[in-house]
């Protein structure tokens, strides 16, 4: 995460002269609000999202096998965070609850919550779920947007802006916002060097690979 977070930092220095300032949630906040480009009302958007993802995801876990200087929340700039009221009223609130409700005498005391091994795996199952809804997400986002491209034939598919948000040996990473969607280049079908945070115009198509029970979306520059 440190080596991406430089990665992003050099390519926004590169950009438009402007680095983030990570030393504390506040720093990176206040150069957060300058990371603009004037011509690009998405670009403040971007680099905020790149940004999040170099920061190591929350997780849950059980209270009393950490320090308490490891309960805090960078992103929120909390010493000490937990789930409570969310309106979604995830396991892990309901959990809380629990635990909040006999800590205050209004109910007793669940027997597997005073067990360490028994909370340790249950953060652990909450972390997985967590993960696997994720993925269950970005495959439902491109599923719907081939079922959405599958309106077009291959020379009416709409051309859309893109920008580089990774790069490897290999190949190029562009996220379309139009689509919400991420997807490689290969390097080789490249003829110039990209850089990250490049603005570039991207073609998205839906290939089948022997059957459509192998259909992907296919990116070109």
């Amino acid at each position: 995460a440190e080596t991406s977070f430089e990665t992003l930092n050099d390519a926004l220095h590169k950009k438009i002269g402007v680095r983030l300032d990570p030393t504390t949630s506040l720093a990176l906040n206040t150069t957060l609000d300058e990371a603009v480009d004037p011509q690009d009302d998405f670009f403040n958007k971007l680099v905020r999202m790149l940004c999040t993802r170099c920061l190591r995801q929350a997780e849950y876990f059980s209270s009393g096998e950490y320090p308490v200087e490891e309960f805090a929340h960078f992103g929120l700039a909390m010493p000490i965070y937990t789930h409570f009221t969310s309106p979604i009223r995830r396991y892990a609130d309901v959990i809380v609850h629990r635990q909040l409700a006999a800590a205050i005498g209004i109910a007793e005391v669940c027997e597997e919550h005073t067990k360490v091994d028994e909370m340790n795996a249950l953060a652990a199952n909450i972390n997985y779920r967590h993960d696997m809804a994720q993925k269950a997400g970005r495959d439902s986002q491109n599923l719907f947007t081939g079922f959405f491209l599958r309106n077009y034939a291959d020379s009416e598919i709409p051309l859309e802006y893109g920008y580089v948000v990774k790069s490897s040996d290999t190949d190029y990473f562009v996220m379309v916002p139009q689509y919400g969607q991420e997807g490689k280049i290969p390097r080789e079908d490249i003829k110039k060097e990209l850089d990250i945070l490049d603005k570039v115009v991207v073609k998205i198509e839906m290939k089948q690979d022997g059957d459509v029970l192998r259909t992907k979306l296919v990116y070109t520059l």
